[in-house]
């Protein structure tokens, strides 16, 4: 079943609250959201790559048998 990409799979031990949290942890929270976007985006990437060679391969070993 696909996941939608909205969809956060990450559980935060911690859940943000507005009057709780320090700038420091606001800047940091936001790092870790960026950062966790650009990783989501590489594997994506990588997948695709995988995927795209394996495609290539199956429809080369296919059209040699035919």
């Amino acid at each position: 079943m696909p996941v939608d990409k909205k969809q956060h799979t990450t559980l935060t031990s911690n859940p943000p609250t507005a009057e709780s949290s320090t700038p420091q942890e606001v800047v940091q929270q936001a790092f870790h959201q960026h950062l966790r976007e650009h990783i989501r985006g590489a594997v994506q990437v990588v997948m695709e790559a995988i995927m795209r060679e394996e495609l290539t391969q199956s429809s080369s070993s296919t059209m040699g048998r035919v």
